[in-house]
C-alpha cells in the first residue's frame, strides 16, 4: 500500500511533537513508491513524519467506520548542520546626506565571490571627516545560505586605491580610517558575523588627492573558502572645498540674476522709451485725421490724397472765394439790394412804430427780437413774394421775448394812428414744434412719391439764421400747414388725390399768386394788394455756402499749423534707439538666463555627482561691475552699519556705463566710487 514521510521544516527541539504543532510549516512528503531521497538544506532541526494509506486494507469498511484510514505517527527528528564555508553576505546602512537629494541608504551584494561588491555598488562621494557607512554587516554563510556559526577570527577593515581593472591597490597618499590613523581597523567576527560600527575618514584625508578608492574587509585566510576579503569603493571628494565652491557659486548666481534683472530694466525703459516715442507720432496723427474728417463733412473737399495734400495752397484759394463773396455783399449793401442783388425794402423808413422798435432793439435788455420780415429769408424772388403776400401785415409782426416786454411795448405805442396799427408776439406765447436736425418742422414731411409742381410746405421754406431756428415755430403758428406748389393746376391734382384717397389736404398756395384755402374755395376777381414787403435773401455770411467756405479755410489754417508743430516736435525727438540697444539687450538677456539655468541645474545636483571643475568652470565667469550695484547694497544691508564701498550706478549726464547702451563703447569696467554712510550728527542732517 502507498505510504510516504512528510519533512515539514526545521523546528526547536522544545516544540511538541504533536500534528497541530506542525502544521503550516513547510512540508515535503516523499513517496515510498518512488524511493526519493530528501537532503534539506537549510540548517535546523528537523521531524519526520510517517502516513499509512489503508483505503486498500481488506477491512477497508471497519477501518472507515473506526476513521483509521490514514495512519500519521512521528518516526524521528534529526539536525542539519551548515555545509563548509561558501560565501559572504552583507548589508550596508549609510547615514543619509543632509539638504541635498536623498542618495542610496541601504546596499546588500548577493554573493562576495564575484564582483557583487564591484564599483556598481559603491559608498558615493565621501568627504573628510564623514562617515562611510552608519554600519556593516557581513555574515559567513555556506552554499545554501545558512550562517556558519563556527567560523571565527579577526577582521580587519582598511582604505586602499580602486580600478575598476585592476580592483584594490596601494596607494601612500590614500585616506585613513579615523579609528586607525593609518593602521587597519579590527573587528572580532563570532558565530559567522560581524558588525563594524560607522567608519570615519581620517583628518589626513584633506591631503589625500580626489579620486576612486576602497575599504577593504579582510577575512582570516580560509575562513569563506576563497574569499578572503570584500571590497566597497568609493569615491573621496573634498567636500570642504566644494561647499566653499557652491557657496561662491550660489552668490555668483544672485549677481547673474541681479544683472539679468538689470538688464531687464534697462530694456522695459527702452520699451517705455519707444512707445512714447511712437505716441507722439500717433498723437498728432489722430489729431490730423480728425481734421480732415472734418474738412471732408464741409463737402467742399473730395476725398484728396492726403500724403501729397498740401493745405496752404487750398487755403489761399479759399480765402480768395471768401474775399470775393464779402466784396460782393459789400457792394449790394451799398446799393440798398439783398445778396441776390433785389431791392431792400425798409419798414422803418415807412413806419412810426417800427422806427421806435428798431432805435429800442439796440439797447440792451430791451427784450425785442426782431421784425418778422427782418428774421427771415427767402432766396427765390417769386418764392418771397408769394409767402409774402400770404402774410400780409403780419411781415411787420414784432416779435418780443415775453409776455412782459409786450405788455410794456403795448403802452409805449398805444398813441399809434389806426393806420400804422403795429402786430405784437410774445415768442413764450406760441406752441412749439418739434424739429428735425437740419431745423424744419419734423411733422411737415414731403409726401411720397413727391407730387407734380410741389415746392414744399411754406412754415419750412423760409430760412433762418443758426442762432433763430427756433423761430420756427413762429412762422408755423402764421403759416400753418400751408402748401406751396408751382401753378393752381398742380395744386387741384394733388388735392384731388388726396380726396380720392379719403385724405385732408391743407390749404394750398402758388408761385403764380393763386390760392386755395382747406375747404376748397378758390376766390376769383382782382388779387388783394402787394403790400410791397419782402424776406430778402439771407446775407452772404449767414448762407451755409458762406459757412461751409469759411470753415473749410480755418480748418485749411489749422491743419497748415499742426502740420509745422508735429514736424518741430517729431525732429526735437531724440533718434529711436540709435546704438541698437534693444536687439543687444534682447541678446544679454538671453545668455545670461541660459547661464543662471545651468548654475542652478549644478547647485540641484547631490554634492558627490558635482565635480570641483564644474563649479570652478561656472565660477570662472565674472559678472559685469554693473550688477555689482545690488550685490553692495546686499552685503550693505547685511552688515548693518559697516562701512564699506560698494559700486554706484552713474547717474544721468555722469560718465557713460560700460552697459547704458547709449554710447558707443562696449568696455565691461566702470569704475567704483568709495561712499561712506554718515554717522551720528552728519546723517541726522542729511536725512
Amino acid at each position: 500500500m502507498p505510504s510516504c514521510l512528510s519533512f515539514p521544516g526545521p523546528v526547536e527541539p522544545s516544540q511538541s511533537k504533536t500534528k497541530a504543532d506542525t502544521d503550516g510549516l513547510p512540508a515535503v512528503v516523499v513517496a515510498f513508491d518512488d524511493l526519493q531521497k530528501y537532503a534539506p538544506t537549510a540548517a535546523g532541526l528537523y521531524a519526520v513524519h510517517g502516513e499509512i494509506d489503508l483505503n486498500y486494507h481488506v477491512y477497508r469498511d471497519h477501518l472507515e467506520k473506526m476513521k483509521l484510514l490514514t495512519l500519521r505517527r512521528s518516526l524521528f527528528y534529526f539536525a542539519v548542520s551548515p555545509d563548509k564555508p561558501f560565501a559572504l553576505r552583507g548589508k550596508v546602512v549609510r547615514e543619509a546626506p543632509r539638504k541635498r537629494k536623498k542618495g542610496v541608504n541601504a546596499w546588500s551584494a548577493e554573493d562576495a565571490r564575484g564582483s557583487a561588491w564591484g564599483a556598481s555598488h559603491h559608498l558615493g562621494g565621501v568627504a573628510s571627516g564623514k562617515q562611510l557607512f552608519e554600519k556593516l554587516l557581513v555574515r559567513v554563510e555556506d552554499a545554501h545560505g545558512n550562517v556558519c556559526d563556527g567560523v571565527g577570527g579577526t577582521v580587519s577593515a582598511k582604505i586602499m586605491g580602486f580600478t575598476e581593472k585592476t580592483g584594490p591597490t596601494t596607494v601612500k597618499t590614500a585616506p585613513s580610517l579615523a579609528a586607525a590613523e593609518g593602521e587597519a581597523a579590527t573587528f572580532e567576527l563570532k558565530q559567522g558575523c560581524v558588525e563594524i560600527p560607522a567608519l570615519s575618514l581620517g583628518t589626513n584625508a584633506s591631503h589625500a588627492p580626489e579620486g576612486n578608492y576602497c575599504l577593504v574587509i579582510s577575512f582570516p585566510q580560509g575562513t569563506a573558502g576563497s574569499v578572503t576579503s570584500v571590497t566597497l569603493p568609493f569615491h573621496y571628494t573634498d567636500d570642504n572645498a566644494k561647499e566653499t565652491l557652491l557657496q561662491e557659486l550660489a552668490a555668483r548666481k544672485r549677481d547673474w540674476v541681479a544683472y539679468q534683472q538689470y538688464l531687464e530694466k534697462k530694456l522695459a525703459r527702452h520699451e517705455g522709451e519707444k512707445q512714447k516715442y511712437y505716441a507722439v507720432e500717433a498723437k498728432w496723427d489722430a489729431r490730423m485725421r480728425e481734421i480732415q474728417q472734418e474738412m471732408l463733412n464741409t463737402k467742399r473737399l473730395k476725398s484728396p490724397n492726403w500724403e501729397t495734400f498740401v493745405a496752404k495752397d487750398l487755403s489761399t484759394q479759399t480765402g480768395d472765394a471768401l474775399r470775393k463773396m464779402e466784396r460782393e455783399a459789400g457792394a449790394a449793401e451799398k446799393a440798398g439790394k439783398d445778396a441776390k442783388g433785389r431791392r431792400k425794402y425798409y419798414f422803418q423808413d415807412m413806419h412810426d412804430g417800427l422806427k421806435m422798435v428798431n432805435d429800442a432793439k439796440m439797447q440792451e435788455g430791451s427784450g425785442i427780437i426782431g421784425v418778422l420780415a427782418e428774421l427771415g429769408f427767402v432766396g427765390d424772388e417769386q418764392l418771397d413774394a408769394c409767402l409774402s403776400k400770404t402774410l400780409g401785415r403780419y411781415m411787420q409782426t414784432v416779435l418780443l421775448e415775453g409776455e412782459t416786454t409786450l405788455v410794456d411795448w403795448k403802452k409805449r405805442l398805444r398813441n399809434l394812428p389806426p393806420s400804422q396799427n403795429l402786430a405784437l408776439l410774445a415768442t413764450d406765447n406760441v406752441s412749439r414744434v418739434q424739429l428735425d436736425a437740419e431745423g424744419k418742422i419734423l411733422h411737415l414731411q414731403t409726401p411720397k412719391p413727391r407730387p407734380a409742381g410741389w415746392v414744399g410746405y411754406a412754415a419750412n421754406l423760409v430760412e433762418l439764421a443758426d442762432s433763430n431756428k427756433y423761430l420756427r415755430s413762429v412762422f408755423f403758428s402764421l403759416l400753418g400747414s400751408k402748401a406751396v406748389f408751382d401753378t393752381i393746376e398742380s395744386a387741384r391734382a394733388w388735392r384731388r388725390e388726396m380726396l380720392r384717397h379719403n385724405g385732408k389736404p391743407p390749404p394750398l398756395i402758388c408761385l403764380d399768386g393763386e390760392k386755395m384755402e382747406q375747404t376748397g374755395i378758390e376766390w376769383a376777381g382782382q388779387q388783394l394788394r402787394d403790400p410791397g414787403f419782402r424776406f430778402g435773401a439771407m446775407p452772404v455770411r449767414l448762407t451755409e455756402k458762406y459757412k461751409a467756405i469759411k470753415h473749410l479755410h480755418n480748418l485749411l489754417e489749422t491743419y497748415d499749423e499742426l502740420l509745422a508743430e508735429k514736424a518741430a516736435e517729431l525732429a526735437a525727438r531724440p533718434p529711436l534707439d540709435p546704438h541698437n540697444v534693444q536687439p543687444r539687450c534682447h541678446a544679454k538677456v538671453q545668455e545670461v538666463a541660459t547661464k543662471i539655468k545651468a548654475m542652478s541645474k549644478v547647485l540641484d545636483q547631490p554634492l558627490e555627482t558635482v565635480s570641483t571643475a564644474s563649479l570652478q568652470g561656472h565660477l570662472s565667469d565674472a559678472v559685469p561691475e554693473q550688477s555689482q550695484v545690488v550685490s553692495a547694497q546686499r552685503d550693505e544691508a547685511a552688515d548693518g552699519d559697516q562701512e564699506k564701498p560698494c559700486v554706484k550706478r552713474k547717474v544721468p549726464g555722469g560718465p557713460k556705463s560700460a552697459f547704458d547702451f547709449d554710447g558707443e563703447s562696449d568696455s565691461d569696467e566702470v569704475p567704483a566710487i568709495t561712499i561712506k554712510r554718515p554717522r551720528g550728527a552728519r546723517a541726522k542732517k542729511a536725512n
